[in-house]
């Protein structure tokens, strides 16, 4: 059982949270630095693979729930995501609103992919 107390200064007023874990490590390895190390790199998974996914197709407000559904768009979305970052984007909501404009560019890089860098 693990715990992690946050405090910060926000708008003039003080806020404070509370989080409480369960891990699997023993003890001896069940470290403060070590337990702090492991939240932040779930935080930078968070960041990295799961928010631009939210942001750029808005996955979390997505209205299909039932069946294979949901795991199929998923995949759909991070194939996107995965052409257009091969195709060296980095601004994904721009080029998204470009090719809502030019579909034939999205064709284009469906058929035509980029090459990978290997």
């Amino acid at each position: 059982m693990c715990r992690l107390e946050l405090t910060w200064r926000q708008g003039g007023a003080d806020h404070r949270a509370v989080h409480d874990g369960i891990t699997s490590l023993t003890p001896a390895r069940a470290e403060p630095a070590r337990l702090l190390a492991l939240l932040r790199g779930h935080g930078t998974i968070e960041n990295r693979v799961h928010r631009p996914t939210d942001v750029a197709f808005g996955e979390d407000a997505s209205p299909v729930h039932l069946g294979q559904g949901p795991t199929v768009l998923a995949l759909l979305r991070d194939a996107a995501l995965g052409a257009l970052h091969q195709d060296g984007c980095r601004q994904v909501a721009a080029r998204l609103r470009r090719h809502a404009q030019h579909p034939e560019q999205a064709v284009a890089l469906v058929v035509n992919p980029p090459p990978t860098h290997a």
